[in-house]
């Protein structure tokens, strides 16, 4: 499986070549340190899967539709800091084909690179409780639940305290 790595943090790449090295089944092919990088080193090299940070510069839900639209062929693992629970299923929706929390272990990584390389989504247990209620309940969705991923993205931001006209400049 031949892999890249996108994150805006060098030490989180190495961390992740590091716990992927000793998994001979997979290979780093190369490493990108904001989704335009990625997007350029992606028309040199040949992966099977981009593992992406969600938070990165130029990242996100934007790249992840640039992606599935530059090389639909490539399979997107979101690998985030954010909790599952309120940006996987966004992901999904998107067009990634599986998202892990960062806080995860070792062989998490591994099963999601296996199960997203087989084809297949691969979603984490707190996603998968949450889709587990929301089809047993049958119960409405939460109203932020219902917002675009702009209006989300917005709503975010202002609760983190940003002002409206630096999230308009962003």
């Amino acid at each position: 499986i031949r892999i890249a790595i996108a994150d805006d943090h060098a030490v989180v790449r190495e961390g992740i070549q590091r716990m992927l090295d000793g998994t001979p089944e997979v290979e780093v092919a190369f490493e990108a340190g904001t989704g335009s990088e990625l997007l350029e080193k992606l028309g040199e090299r040949q992966v099977d899967i981009c593992v992406v940070d969600f938070a990165m510069p130029d990242g996100g839900i934007e790249l992840i539709g640039k992606l599935r639209q530059a090389r639909p062929e490539i399979r997107t693992l979101v690998f985030s800091v954010h909790p599952e629970e309120q940006y996987a299923i966004r992901c999904l929706r998107a067009g990634a084909a599986g998202y892990l929390a960062k806080n995860s272990l070792a062989e998490y990584l591994e099963h999601a690179l296996e199960t997203v390389a087989s084809g297949r989504t691969y979603i984490g247990p707190a996603v998968a409780e949450t889709l587990a209620e929301r089809v047993g309940t049958r119960r409405r969705s939460a109203t932020h639940e219902r917002l675009s991923t702009r209006e989300y993205d917005v709503f975010i931001r202002l609760a983190e305290g940003e002002g409206v006209v630096e999230i308009a400049n962003r």
